[in-house]
């Protein structure tokens, strides 16, 4: 109809393999359609158990497939393996085929339910023989639909402390699951057996929000998030066999309705370093849930137990009052800047105050109305370098009469800091303002990251922002600004600790709003200054579709944020369809799905001029030649983009992502093979065609050049030759046909017959 959207996707679907195993979710399609394809598998058996578990109850299966032998097919798909396929010899003894009667009680047998043969009477004569075979999934109980998904699936479960974890052990079980469990300490637990899902729940055992205080916060998030990343690398190593998944488990770690009360600081980091995960290592990649906090373990566990039955596409899910919901961006309007109206005789303190965004914020804050602002930071303050930024901008505030402090206190140390507001009250200036861009940022793979090395980078982002609520809690405050990033809702490669410390941050500015006390915090994109990062870096950026944003605009929204009262958002310049083609390199991830398409490309996108004549070189050549120069010439550019030795180190047939391909290589190939080609080719080319070889096919079907020896023809007179076929009817034609086959049906059946009597 008019006005409305259809949504297409594809995907590859090995039908002679567990659905689930690749990521389709069991018992969620209305309607199943095979054409001629499933006599072409193993076992009709397993294949048609791997179909219905495809189906919701009711669902239906609808097949076509050749229903009797020909010898003319023997001979021509008899050279394909698929025709020979089949070993299940009791069902088919001698042939791929089957008439319909076994075809109809075979799929009783699988148990399936009004199970119909259409239309086979009338092509029995036929050229090429097919039956309409038509059959419904059982209408079963939805719910056992369901749990049956976990039957025959293996787990394990890294228990907590209270009990969750080997409660959700036993469902499973009882559901037909295999599944053991151990602590969320004991990685030995399943050397043996790499191939278990495994869910981790040691994050469930850290301490309330209410009762935290700095050590218990170190303890917990040294036990649950640095366990969590053990676990990680583990499924790493391991790889990523029979499809075995991570899944993470938290409890009130996100804010999801508006009535959330209870939000666990302490436990949310666990969701920056899984999105990181998921993006640096999709192969091992589960899922994260969080639970209801006011759900007994019991209730937690049923609910678990559904979303771990589904294992659909969703991959960040929070149960609240039974109900699933799962993680969208969602775009809204720019808030109207608006000035703030800062007092005058109370001073606002920037931690991180040394660094790149340290002195845009005094300024900021100054512009706001405040006379008064600290500036801390781990190091000493760069004062004796007069063109330093902390210096510059420190001259320029003073000569507008605002005071500005610098001083060296690092903002997790509690003794110092506690001495700082005490001086700060005795001078006459009470903190009524924070803004914490204290950070940590070092590149690090998720292989190569220690406890030590997460602890770091969650020090001065967790530790200094929970000290900061303790010491102002009990003040007034006409704002408590956390500065966070992006990373930690997109992910990032090589930033899983900076992504989870920063994750704490926008759990803070929940938790301290129901408590009704100011907070905001901005998960920020890339500023016009990209702090900490070098050149190359600043360019992977750009490739991820992150925009530079000016810094006025940034504080400009940040004002309007802070009027509003809005505890949590991300704010970043995006280019979007740059962005989903750069994320979804590897697979699909729905908190996307708001916010454009991968499939959508700039407008005003030009075709960039080949580097070399590609077109003419190949179109001298024959096709099996343009084929093997494209190869070469692919296999070149990602030995490039890869750093191998050369072409001859690049398998054509191998996947891109096995040979360490990732999303940023993917856009340099990509540019890089259209400016070979002199095509402008789609972001999401090397999701779609993930091989070498793959790569080559398709830039030939995209060069469209002529036929072989196509030019040198068009050049030939062209004798006109009577053609007495195209005299006759299309009917004649058929019947001709048809006797034709017949006829060689029966010379080979005569020779089959002969072959079997010969002495």
């Amino acid at each position: 109809p008019q006005g409305s959207s259809i949504r297409l996707s594809f995907r590859q679907l090995d039908i002679e393999r567990s659905p689930d195993s690749q990521d389709f979710e069991l018992a969620s399609f209305d309607l199943l359609v095979a054409a001629n394809v499933l006599h072409a598998t193993k076992d009709l058996r397993q294949t048609l158990q791997h179909a219905r578990s495809l189906l919701a109850p009711g669902g239906a299966l609808l097949l076509i497939e050749t229903d009797a032998r020909r010898g003319w097919a023997d001979l021509t798909f008899g050279l394909t393996d698929g025709w020979w396929r089949f070993d299940d010899t009791p069902l088919r003894s001698t042939d791929a085929v089957m008439p319909p009667g076994d075809w109809t009680a075979l799929l009783a047998a699988c148990g399936f339910e009004a199970v119909q043969s259409l239309g086979d009477g009338l092509s029995q004569q036929s050229i090429h023989p097919q039956t309409l075979l038509l059959a419904l999934a059982p209408r079963s109980d939805v719910e056992s639909a369901k749990h049956s998904r976990l039957a025959g699936t293996r787990w394990h479960i890294a228990t907590d402390r209270g009990g969750l974890g080997s409660e959700l052990a036993a469902a499973i079980r009882a559901h037909g699951g295999d599944c053991d469990c151990g602590d969320a300490d004991d990685l030995a637990a399943v050397r043996n057996n790499p191939a278990r899902h495994i869910v981790y729940c040691g994050a469930l055992d850290v301490v309330s929000a209410d009762a935290t205080r700095l050590a218990e916060l170190n303890e917990a998030l040294a036990r649950g998030i640095g366990n969590a990343l053990r676990w990680a690398q583990r499924c790493v190593a391991d790889g990523p066999s029979h499809g075995a998944r991570l899944w993470l488990l938290t409890r009130g770690a996100q804010h999801v309705l508006a009535a959330d009360s209870s939000i666990s600081p302490a436990q949310a980091p666990l969701w920056g370093l899984g999105r990181s995960i998921a993006l640096e290592h999709p192969q091992i990649w589960g899922g994260l849930v969080d639970l209801d906090p006011a759900d007994s373990v019991a209730t937690s566990v049923a609910a678990l137990t559904e979303v771990l039955a589904a294992r659909g596409s969703e991959d960040q899910i929070a149960i609240r009052r039974g109900t699933s919901h799962v993680a969208r961006l969602s775009p809204r309007a720019t808030p109207a800047p608006a000035p703030l109206e800062l007092a005058p005789a109370a001073a606002y303190l920037v931690s991180g105050g040394f660094g790149g965004l340290g002195p845009k914020a005094a300024t900021w804050l100054a512009d706001q109305g405040a006379r008064t602002v600290v500036l801390i930071g781990r190091r000493e303050p760069p004062l004796q370098q007069e063109d330093s930024p902390t210096a510059v901008v420190m001259r320029q505030l003073r000569a507008r009469g605002v005071t500005v402090i610098a001083e060296h206190v690092d903002v997790t140390d509690a003794v110092a800091m506690r001495a700082l507001f005490v001086r700060l009250q005795a001078h006459g200036s009470p903190v009524r303002g924070v803004v914490h861009a204290a950070a940590s940022i070092r590149l690090q793979k998720l292989q190569e990251l220690t406890a030590e090395d997460l602890a770091e980078a969650l020090r001065a982002k967790v530790q200094g922002a929970w000290l900061l609520h303790e010491l102002t809690r009990h003040a007034s405050l006409d704002l408590f600004v956390l500065f966070s990033s992006a990373t930690t809702v997109l992910g990032a490669k090589g930033l899983a600790a900076y992504a989870a410390a920063n994750q704490f941050l926008g759990a803070l500015a929940w938790h301290r709003a129901s408590l009704s006390l100011p907070a905001t915090c901005v998960d920020w994109g890339a500023w016009s200054e990209i702090r900490l990062l070098a050149a190359e870096r600043r360019r992977d950026v750009d490739q991820l579709g992150i925009r530079a944003m000016p810094d006025r605009t940034a504080f400009a929204i940040l004002s309007g944020l802070v009027q509003e009262q809005q505890p949590h958002c991300m704010v970043a310049n995006m280019d979007w369809a740059t962005a989903n083609a750069a994320y979804q390199i590897h697979g699909r991830r729905p908190i996307l799905g708001r916010m454009g398409s991968a499939e959508q490309q700039p407008a005003t996108a030009e075709r960039p001029a080949p580097t070399i004549n590609l077109r003419a070189e190949l179109a001298a050549l024959s096709t099996r030649a343009r084929r093997d120069r494209l190869i070469e010439l692919v296999r070149g550019e990602l030995a490039r983009v890869l750093s191998a030795a050369g072409p001859q180190a690049i398998d054509p047939a191998k996947g891109l992502f096995e040979m360490g391909l990732d999303s940023l290589m993917a856009m340099q190939l990509r540019r890089q093979l259209s400016a070979l080609s002199g095509l402008a080719l789609p972001a999401t080319l090397t999701f779609n065609f993930p091989s070498a070889l793959l790569l080559a096919e398709r830039l030939l079907a995209l060069l469209q050049l002529p036929e072989d020896g196509a030019d040198a023809a068009a050049a030939l007179p062209i004798e006109r030759i009577p053609d007495p076929i195209a005299e006759l009817s299309d009917d004649a034609v058929r019947r001709a046909l048809q006797a034709e086959l017949q006829g060689l049906d029966a010379a080979l059946d005569t020779a089959v017959r002969n072959e079997a009597t010969r002495p």
